[in-house]
């Protein structure tokens, strides 16, 4: 984590305040942890049926559950502030496109 100092030393850089800097974020297991629907257990059924806490998905259309990582949005919030962002994944670009929405 940045200090105080460090991120008011940031946000004076010319290259932060033209948004020149980019941040290349891996979805994968950095941003979000995924399952596939049938890998899910009898144990973690009850995940399928509450899914409203706006932090777990259930994506019927690529069959998958996913899970935002602690804070995540927070921290994309902060640093879309301070760089141009980009996801990345070596998944299809359908499964990509899925969840960036």
């Amino acid at each position: 984590m940045l200090a105080e100092e460090e991120i008011a030393r940031l946000r004076n850089k010319e290259s932060l305040r033209d948004k020149k800097l980019h941040l290349v974020l891996d979805l994968d297991h950095t941003l979000l942890n995924l399952t596939l629907l049938k890998d899910t257990t009898p144990g973690e059924d009850y995940l399928l049926q509450d899914i409203s806490n706006g932090r777990l998905f259930r994506l019927d259309s690529i069959k998958m559950l996913t899970k935002l990582r602690p804070y995540v949005r927070i921290f994309l919030e902060e640093a879309s502030q301070l760089f141009d962002m980009y996801i990345y994944t070596m998944g299809e670009r359908s499964y990509a496109l899925e969840i960036a929405r």
